[in-house]
């Protein structure tokens, strides 16, 4: 991938535009936001279908389209929804533009079939209704469902999989049965709350010396996009179709604990295991009381998901230092993201291309940031067997 850096910019910019019908409204999602929660609705979603083949190659068709979906809001800014429903020719006008230069940057972008393109749109609506629900007065609530509900019905007849649809029906009532605090739907309007709770955990907690810092649910789009790269090396059937599933599933709620018990430093816990531990096992407890029925992963789901944690570190740190922050720790973290994937690698003898593939996007990404080049003029002193390290990995210094 020889513009992974111009992608990656791509990719952050989407945190900076804000949705939301109105900007008075008090919970606006940004784009990346939006795009986690709608693969979050995607997953509940799937959950009601067999896991064949086709059907895991249609989820990874959603997942993929969901992440870029609204990547053009990047060039022609978010207009609210009611704008452009009144507007439909500039609606259409912008989008085309915005998928144009979507398009000049991820230029293997490939085209959702119609199917997955109406899954994905029930998700959308989905996330529409859902902070419409959080924004509004709830005795416009009834008024919303109905619309939204009108919304689903026009793209019933592209799925071809009914019972997705039924699912997404069944999610949107239970969306605003929540808000309306029908018992019988707490729980739903529990873990919304609790994935909302992602936006206030900041990556890097440790230190405020981050110029752009990820939140949890910025951190876990990072992961999705690197897990889609890294299965681009293996073979589409089904075994590696239903492992991409399970590890898109991890992802998503990989670090949830911390909405619950705060975010304690890598460090702190590498350096001390007891303290890892308990804050494990205080983290499951927590999470299984919102998130009672969430599955164990297998080892090997673990340490891929692992290895999209620590490239999404990674690039944390190559985006502050390509911000100019001099704070050595970035370049530290740099540094131990490389011994961090090789803990992985024996982990996954039996995966080696998704292994590979992982060490090559961090590869990338370092040369894609002209990590520790001249050309940088960074004043961060560095010896030798520094440099060496970094050589060694097949970083050149020119």
């Amino acid at each position: 991938m020889d513009n992974i850096k111009d992608r990656l910019v791509l990719l952050n910019n989407m945190k900076e535009i804000k949705r939301g019908q109105k900007k008075k409204d008090k919970y606006r999602n940004n784009v990346m936001e939006h795009s986690f929660l709608a693969i979050y609705f995607l997953d509940l979603m799937f959950k009601s279908v067999p896991e064949n083949k086709e059907n895991l190659r249609l989820y990874k068709q959603c997942v993929q389209h969901a992440m870029l979906h609204d990547a053009g809001e990047v060039y022609s800014h978010y207009v609210p929804m009611e704008k452009r429903k009144k507007y439909t020719d500039l609606k259409k006008e912008l989008d085309a533009a915005g998928q144009i230069e979507v398009k000049e940057i991820f230029y293997d972008l490939k085209e959702p079939d119609k199917e997955a393109e109406s899954i994905m749109e029930l998700a959308n609506i989905l996330c529409y209704a859902e902070e419409y629900f959080r924004n509004k007065d709830i005795s416009e609530s009834d008024n919303i469902l109905a619309a939204r509900l009108e919304d689903m019905k026009a793209v019933k007849h592209q799925i071809a999989e009914k019972e997705l649809y039924k699912e997404a029906v069944d999610i949107l009532r239970r969306i605003h049965a929540g808000y309306n605090n029908r018992a019988f739907a707490k729980n739903m309007l529990e873990r919304i709350d609790t994935l909302y709770g992602m936006k206030d955990i900041k990556r890097w907690g440790k230190t405020n010396q981050a110029k752009s810092r990820n939140n949890l649910m910025e951190h876990s789009f990072f992961m999705f996009y690197f897990l889609d790269i890294m299965f681009q090396s293996v073979p589409e059937d089904k075994e590696n179709l239903k492992l991409y599933k399970q590890c898109i599933q991890y992802a998503t709620l990989h670090d949830i604990g911390e909405v619950f018990m705060g975010d304690i430093a890598h460090d702190m816990k590498k350096k001390y295991p007891s303290v890892k531990q308990k804050s494990d096992e205080a983290e499951d407890a927590e999470v299984k009381e919102v998130f009672y029925d969430i599955k164990k992963p297998s080892k090997i789901v673990k340490a891929i998901v692992k290895l999209t944690d620590i490239l999404s570190a990674a690039e944390e740190a190559l985006r502050e230092i390509y911000l100019e922050n001099k704070n050595p720790k970035f370049d530290s973290a740099i540094l131990i993201s490389h011994e961090d994937l090789k803990e992985q690698e024996d982990k996954l003898k039996d995966h080696k291309q998704l292994f590979n593939a992982a060490v090559m996007i961090r590869r990338n990404m370092l040369t894609g940031y002209d990590y520790m080049t001249p050309e940088r003029g960074r004043d961060v002193k560095r010896d030798y067997s520094t440099q060496t390290k970094l050589t060694n990995f097949g970083i050149s210094f020119g």
